[in-house]
């Protein structure tokens, strides 16, 4: 099992939201024999369950699905994570409006594809997110963390990434920090003494409403919680153990958007 799970820590992750079972189960059987992980969500309840627990590298959308239109959910990702190339797999053969949403689509796919056309453009659309993600942007990052070796080893990864990054052990010491400069990302820890952490999220989104935060904890919380965050300003939840694929990942995708 640890080994199963070393083994998907390194693979790319594709998001698949289809609703028909069968369809999908043919579309997971082959990208993963290509080497890719795949996670499938029938509807968009599911969909937001997968999307706040895995940040995936491509995610491939039908259009029509249970209780809500697929075009929708991109605009949401997109608006969210915009880093995360979209491929459409739709039986109808064209979009009629969302003009915003056909621009961030990558390939338009129509029903019934060939595995051997899904499999190219999906390594073409992989192959290219590669190239630009190798183009580090400098960013200002703030670690927020009363663990200092958290916020030692988070600082030195992010400025051996080529970014300039400042810690701060107390709430009152990173609200002190934001107020005086501009960070484009804030890694805040969720329970912090005297504080909490969401108390600092709200305090530093009034300060700099730009920032984009990204919240850590020791232990995930329900679907009630996550929302409480988001609604707070949070772009993002990541669970401690870190793994530095989901922290490269984040810098990747919410660097895109500062």
């Amino acid at each position: 099992m640890k080994e199963d799970s070393k083994k998907d820590s390194v693979k790319e992750t594709i998001l698949l939201v289809e609703d028909e079972e069968s369809i999908g189960g043919i579309m997971k059987q082959a990208l993963t024999e290509n080497g890719y992980r795949v996670i499938v969500a029938r509807n968009g309840e599911e969909y937001d369950k997968l999307i706040s627990e895995n940040l995936p590298d491509l995610a491939i959308f039908d259009v029509k699905l249970p209780e809500v239109n697929g075009l929708e959910l991109i605009r949401e990702l997109k608006k969210k994570y915009p880093g995360v190339p979209v491929i459409v797999h739709s039986a109808y053969d064209r979009i009629d409006g969302y003009d915003d949403v056909k621009q961030q689509i990558e390939h338009y796919l129509v029903k019934p594809t060939p595995l051997t056309e899904l499999k190219a453009k999906v390594k073409e659309t992989m192959s290219k997110y590669k190239k630009l993600k190798k183009t580090t942007i400098p960013m200002n990052i703030i670690v927020v963390d009363d663990e200092k070796e958290i916020c030692d080893f988070l600082t030195k990864y992010f400025m051996d990434e080529g970014h300039s990054a400042k810690s701060a052990l107390t709430a009152k010491e990173a609200i002190e920090l934001v107020k005086k400069e501009y960070f484009n990302i804030a890694f805040l820890d969720i329970v912090m003494p005297e504080v909490s952490g969401m108390e600092v999220l709200i305090k530093i989104k009034e300060i700099s409403p730009d920032t984009k935060t990204i919240m850590i904890t020791g232990k995930l919380k329900d679907a009630n919680f996550f929302k409480q965050l988001k609604q707070s300003g949070a772009s993002e939840c990541l669970e401690k153990p870190f793994n530095m694929k989901e922290i490269q990942k984040t810098l990747t995708f919410h660097g895109d958007a500062t």
